[in-house]
């Protein structure tokens, strides 16, 4: 019955267990051999083949844990390598994004300015034209219009001539054309803009 000691205790307890003996994990092996050898029965064949069919299937769940254990690193391994390259994509990403994003970002910057540039220009010419071109029956051109045409003009001199015309307003009534209090506030404007010399004159603004 050597055997029996040269085994594991583990298996000696399953062995035990099969053979309907009470073993506890706290009995060591001389003493679970003795339990075995002396139980009601027991015969020395029957108990070798029991006991070597309990290491062989032990044997065999050990190399299928063994299996399993070796599969399940190999997926964390291929989990972790699909992640370093999945984070790495990413950073490479977002290190080229934001170039890509400036110079599209600088493109459609450029073209809005150029958009507005032209605009602006566009709508300072159709407003020297308007003020060069005013004649006596021509539709108002208001005082903000006539400044910003000034100030950008630079060399026109507003004379009292044309700020009367660009700023007639009138009405129609049985005696003829009289000035409204509009009018005549605004004609009140001109001639502050008239005694400041016909210079840009903040105090002659409208608010």
């Amino acid at each position: 019955m050597c055997f029996l000691l040269k085994g594991k205790k583990e298996d000696l307890l399953e062995l035990a267990t099969e053979l309907g003996l009470e073993a506890t994990v706290d009995m060591t092996k001389p003493i679970l051999k003795n339990l075995i050898t002396k139980s009601a029965g027991y015969d020395e064949e029957d108990t070798k083949l029991m006991y070597e069919g309990i290491v062989e299937e032990r044997k065999e769940r050990e190399l299928l844990e063994e299996r399993k254990r070796r599969d399940n690193l190999e997926l964390e391994k291929l989990r972790i390598e699909a992640q370093i390259g999945l984070s790495q994509e990413i950073l490479s990403r977002n290190n080229r994004t934001p170039t890509i994003t400036r110079s599209k970002m600088e493109s459609v910057y450029n073209e809005l300015m150029a958009e507005i540039e032209s605009n602006r220009r566009t709508t300072m010419e159709n407003l020297f034209k308007k003020y060069e071109n005013a004649k006596e029956d021509d539709d108002i051109v208001d005082f903000e219009t006539m400044t910003i045409i000034s100030k950008k003009k630079g060399r026109r001199k507003i004379t009292e001539q044309t700020l009367g015309r660009a700023y007639k307003i009138t009405k129609k009534n049985e005696t003829g054309y009289s000035t409204t209090s509009k009018g005549r506030a605004l004609m009140e404007k001109i001639a502050c803009h008239i005694r400041s010399g016909g210079r840009l004159n903040e105090g002659c603004m409208p608010y």
